[in-house]
Order: C-alpha cells, then structure tokens, then sequence
C-alpha cells in the first residue's frame, strides 16, 4: 500500500458523527496489538467513499485509525485495515472484505499477514442517551445493526461454501462405498465361497480407493487454497517493498 495521502475530508467536512455508531474494539488474541486496538472509535473523515474511524486514545503517541483501501494498488490490498495513518505503511490488521460499509465485525487477520484472530471482534455502540435519544437517532442505530449483520452474514456464507464442497466430496464417496456393500451382499449368496472372498478383497480395495481419492482430492483443495493465500501474500510484500525503495529513490533524488 502507498504512504499517500487520504481522499478529501478532514474532521470539518466528515460526516456528522450522528451519521455513524462509534465501534468498541475488543477481544483481540496477540496482547501487544490488544493494546494498541483496544478501546473505542469515532468517525473522523472518508476515505474511498467510507468513513475513516479513529480512537479516542492514542497508542505510544500515534493515532490508531480503521480505514478503507480500494484496489486501485491491487486486489490483494483491498479491504479494512487498523494503522496509525491512512495508507501509510506500518499496519496492525487487515480485513479483505470490498463490500462492508462499515469495518466487518470479525474474522481478521491479526497481524495482517498472520492467520483469523478468532475472538477479535468490533460492535457498533450508539451515541447519545437516555431520554435525550431521538427517534432518528434510534433508527440510525438499528440500521447500524443490520449492517452488522449483513456483513456477519456474508463472511459465515463464503466460509460455508468452501465447507459444502468438502462435505460433497465426502458424501459422494460415503455413497460409492455403501452401493459397492450392497453389491457385494448381493453377490455373496450366489458365488461360491472362493469367489466370494475374492470379489470381497476387490470391493475393499475400490472402496478404500474412493475414499482415498476423495481425501486427496480434499487435500488437493486444500493446497491449492493455502498456496493462493500464500501467492498473495508474498506479491503484497513484494509491491510493497518496492513501493517503499521508489519513495526512497524519489528522496534520494
């Protein structure tokens, strides 16, 4: 990602912060990144079209902000990140979700190039209270909380897409085996039983054969899974890496 400047607005021009709920970050597993997220977030300005959220306090004198990327720098740096400066470099997490308005509630990588922090977790908090709340505000607030649900909504969606493929895979075979038991309950009373045990050795052997396809074939998903993650991951560091040795050169000169 580029160290260049956010899109236009700054805290005169944001939207009003009624507009947003603020966020309560919370729950994350790697203790020196916790203390850096940790706590409660408002909207200062936009970025690429969605608001830009800052925490109250800082963090060992820097900013700690969630912002939007587009893919104008690649589909790998595309998605929420937690950094203390828009587009800067140094970054703490990292979300791939393009459809959010909001920062996703959960499931992100902390640290950005490390695994799913499964207890990580941002909810919306209202602003305002008591009796002094408006109905507008109340209605703000529970669209909030719809979009908190359509994001958790499509994250669970694609994960169970790629579980519904490896349960199709093991069904199918779980199949093949009990159609090839049959058969062979079938044929068992009419050979004899020389013959019987030899097609029963064969049935096994097939059997085993399915099910050793349909693991590879799990396996072989798998793989080629972690190895896109991998690819992705790897390209992302390496145009960052020269992104920052052109800035440098551009210094130099």
């Amino acid at each position: 990602m580029s160290s260049r400047p956010p899109e236009k607005g700054s805290e005169e021009n944001a939207p009003k912060a009624k507009e947003w709920p603020e966020l309560v970050v919370s729950g994350c597993a790697d203790q020196t990144i916790s203390k850096i997220v940790k706590g409660t977030y408002r909207v200062s300005t936009m970025n690429h079209n969605k608001p830009v959220y800052k925490k109250y306090e800082k963090a060992k004198g820097l900013d700690v902000l969630v912002y939007f990327w587009d893919d104008r720098d690649g589909l790998e740096l595309c998605g929420w990140w937690f950094g203390p400066a828009v587009g800067g470099d140094q970054v703490w997490a990292f979300h791939p979700s393009r459809t959010s308005i909001t920062p996703p509630a959960n499931e992100w990588n902390i640290p950005n190039d490390g695994p799913i922090d499964p207890i990580f977790t941002i909810t919306p908090r209202a602003k305002g209270s008591g009796s002094d709340a408006s109905a507008e505000k109340k209605s703000e607030d529970v669209g909030g909380d719809d979009d908190v649900r359509r994001q958790i909504e499509n994250m669970k969606r694609e994960r169970d897409e790629f579980a519904a493929r490896m349960e199709e895979i093991q069904r199918r075979a779980e199949e093949r085996r009990k159609r090839e038991e049959e058969l062979k309950r079938r044929m068992e009373g009419a050979e004899d039983p020389a013959k019987s045990a030899k097609r029963s050795r064969t049935d096994d052997r097939d059997g085993a054969m399915a099910t050793a396809r349909a693991e590879e074939e799990r396996r072989r998903l798998e793989r080629e899974a972690q190895q896109k993650k991998e690819k992705d991951r790897r390209q992302a560091e390496e145009e960052a890496r020269q992104k920052r040795d052109e800035e440098r050169r551009r210094i130099d000169e």
